[in-house]
């Protein structure tokens, strides 16, 4: 803009924008950007206006804490409501990297996948199921808290995207399958919590099908199957990575996961009970760690407290941490 003031010693282009952290004397990584929790009326936060200044904001480096839902101040409902001061002081710390050398998984990668799959019908229906990420996103914010650089591949969820991690989002089998092949390399630890579609549609239609139509609508959709994400990575593990794998099984729960374990290539698998109320979308679950050296049964847990036993599993028992 006008009578805009010239960059220090002629510094221009990338990393030089207004909000991008100064470059460290000496050389050396950059120190961290700063951290902004936004707080406004809704439509405020949702207009396309403060969106496009939020993405500048972490395109400079900084680092958006997401804002809660609920009652705003102004009177109205939705999302702008300053996140939890826990959240901030959190997100803050693990910025500046306080205390993160100490921590159990400082120094590790780990590579977490949640939530659903979508296949798509056509413009207005598709294929999925319902998950809903609490699991997944429960193991990546404990495997974060814990001193991890965390890559999590998120399917199609109602979550707050949480910070300090990188967030990959997808939406079919073969987009989760892609993010999780080139994120996998730098893992040590991979939890496969997302509840991938076994098949999709051959053809996705470009216009709605209709149920009248025969074998041209919907009485009639060729299907295929889908590649087995957790199968297909866990083919490519080198020594020294753990993966975790997720069984929910109306019956036969532990012999079923254990037919997983041996079948996927997985180094545990997380067995729990689904139907009736259990499972999916619930707070907590009942859930059993099944290994080739065994099976612990857990006791009923919310689900950051069963991500804990998770993370403990692949520490205490495969020596990974």
């Amino acid at each position: 803009s006008r009578g805009a003031r010239p960059p220090a010693n002629g510094a221009a282009g990338a990393g030089g924008g207004a909000g991008a952290p100064p470059p460290p004397a000496g050389g050396g990584p950059p120190p961290p950007g700063p951290a902004a929790p936004p707080a406004m009326n809704v439509r405020m936060y949702e207009s396309p206006a403060t969106q496009q200044n939020l993405a500048t904001l972490q395109e400079r480096g900084a680092s958006v804490i997401e804002p809660g839902s609920g009652y705003l101040a102004c009177g109205d409902v939705g999302r702008g409501r300053l996140a939890p001061v826990d959240d901030v002081v959190r997100a803050t710390l693990a910025l500046l990297g306080e205390g993160r050398a100490s921590l159990p998984l400082a120094g590790m990668g780990v590579l977490v996948t949640a939530g659903p799959t979508v296949e798509w019908v056509d413009p207005v229906r598709f294929l999925s199921n319902p998950s809903t990420g609490k699991m997944g996103y429960a193991v990546a914010e404990e495997a974060r808290d814990r001193g991890a650089d965390v890559v999590l591949v998120s399917g199609p969820v109602g979550l707050p995207e949480p910070h300090g991690m990188r967030v990959v989002h997808v939406e079919t089998a073969d987009e989760m399958l892609s993010a999780c092949q080139q994120a996998f390399e730098g893992a040590d630890v991979a939890v496969f919590a997302a509840a991938v579609s076994d098949f999709r549609p051959k053809e996705r239609s470009s216009r709605k099908l209709k149920k009248s139509a025969g074998a041209e609508g919907l009485a009639c959709i060729e299907m295929v199957e889908n590649p087995d994400v957790l199968a297909t990575v866990a083919a490519g593990k080198r020594p020294g990575q753990f993966v975790v794998g997720f069984a929910a099984e109306t019956e036969d729960v532990v012999r079923n996961a254990r037919k997983k374990l041996a079948a996927k290539g997985a180094d545990m698998v997380v067995a729990n009970q689904v139907g009736a109320g259990l499972g999916f979308g619930a707070d907590g679950e009942q859930a059993f760690l099944v290994t080739a050296g065994g099976t612990v049964e857990l006791p009923f847990l919310a689900k950051r407290e069963l991500a804990a036993k998770i993370l403990d599993a692949a520490c205490d028992n495969f020596k990974v941490c």
